[in-house]
């Protein structure tokens, strides 16, 4: 993602590594904008720590879905402390959701440590 992002460091206990969510900025202010019913120009007029929260929000509602399938829940998912992304090459998912009001993408990262660990853990390799 070229344009301004926001990361979610997402681990799973027992699992050493980093998987992150990377979503734009202006993909995150849309979901705000339609959540809230007002324009992104409006938006943008708010307060940073408006948006703050609801980047809180939306990585909270986050898990809450994830925990609602059985094959993720048993993961136990959690958002991490902030951590930095990683420099090296990164398993890299891109995600596409079609709305109402428009596409959002985003990407999950998986470090090598991280795929590492999978596979040790639940692959048995």
């Amino acid at each position: 993602l070229v344009e301004p992002h926001i990361s979610i460091p997402i681990s799973l206990p027992g699992i050493f590594g980093s998987l992150f969510l990377i979503i734009s900025k202006s993909d995150l202010s849309l979901l705000l904008a339609n959540v809230l019913h007002i324009s992104t120009e409006i938006l943008s007029q708010q307060d940073p720590s408006f948006f703050d929260q609801f980047l809180s929000f939306f990585s909270s509602q986050l898990m809450t879905c994830a925990h609602s399938f059985d094959q993720i829940k048993v993961l136990s998912p959690r958002i991490a402390s902030q951590q930095e992304i990683s420099s090296v090459a990164c398993l890299s998912l891109n995600i596409s959701a079609t709305a109402p009001f428009g596409n959002c993408e985003a990407r999950l990262l998986i470090t090598p440590e991280f795929l590492d660990s999978w596979k040790k853990k639940r692959i048995g390799n």
